[in-house]
């Protein structure tokens, strides 16, 4: 059995909007300059019944003051590096699989005879995909109608789209798709003339040749396949959040009500 998790941080989508900001009572003091301060829900006004879902579903903390992430840790960013901006939406994502797995031989059949190619056939038994979320403010919103600000809720849109479902089901149902993993005759040379040196090392030699193969020759060529789902999960969510920055402007103007930039924050 194979059991694997594969993570990557990833980066995140900009707020630019020019708002009145202030402390009011918040528990936390304000961060001194240069420094970041970190809040947890509880540290926060009760979470709206309308935004309860949304943000019960999605781990997220938030983080205030001190330069801004993407800069600071010298990661991808959706905003420009010369422009200011006053928030930002960060997502980790990591995988998570079980799974078992057997090898068979591919038959050439100009020559039956000989093993030219393998394949691996693999079964997931689990196949996770899991996202937390950090969003950054320059300076805490006032505390009274945390909720309603609408920097705040421009993240919120990037954590729907990071967060979303429908993402983890598409990265789940992809990697499924590779039930079957046939290996180029470049990576199969090697593979083959080991099993033939077991099998020839044996007074009594036999069974396929495949018997010779376990699951730790299969298992990097299962975690490349799996990895470039990944791959290909975490640049979609980059380009959803582009899209939201370039539409809206990085929050300054309104989600369009038709289009597919709505239906990615229909949940």
């Amino acid at each position: 059995m194979e059991r694997s998790i594969r993570m990557l941080v990833f980066l995140l989508g900009i707020g630019c909007m020019w708002i009145g900001m202030a402390w009011g009572e918040s528990p936390v003091q304000p961060a001194e300059q240069g420094s970041r301060q970190t809040l947890t829900l509880a540290d926060l006004p009760p979470v709206p019944k309308e935004l309860k879902s949304l943000v019960q579903q999605n781990e997220l903390t938030f983080l205030i003051g001190g330069e801004r992430p993407s800069l600071a840790d010298g990661v991808r960013s959706t905003g420009g590096q010369s422009r200011r901006f006053d928030a930002e939406t960060r997502f980790r994502m990591s995988f998570r699989f079980d799974s078992s797995c057997s090898w068979e031989t591919v038959k050439d059949p100009r020559t039956p005879d000989s093993v030219k190619q393998l394949a691996v056939r693999v079964k997931f038994k689990r196949v996770r995909l899991s996202v937390t979320h950090r969003i950054w403010f320059r300076d805490m919103p006032e505390r009274d109608g945390f909720w309603e600000s609408p920097l705040l809720l421009h993240e919120l849109d990037h954590v729907r789209i990071s967060g979303d479902p429908r993402i983890a089901n598409r990265f789940r149902q992809s990697v499924l798709q590779n039930s079957r993993i046939e290996l180029t005759r470049e990576e199969s040379e090697p593979l083959i003339a080991m099993a033939y040196r077991k099998l020839n090392s044996r007074w009594f030699g036999r069974g396929p040749l495949v018997t010779y193969l376990n699951a730790g020759e299969a298992r990097p060529f299962i975690k490349t396949a799996i990895q470039t789902e990944f791959d290909r999960t975490v640049e979609l969510t980059h380009v959803r959040y582009q899209e939201l920055d370039r539409i809206t402007e990085h929050g300054q103007r309104q989600v369009p009500e038709t289009g597919e930039l709505r239906d990615w924050l229909r949940r």
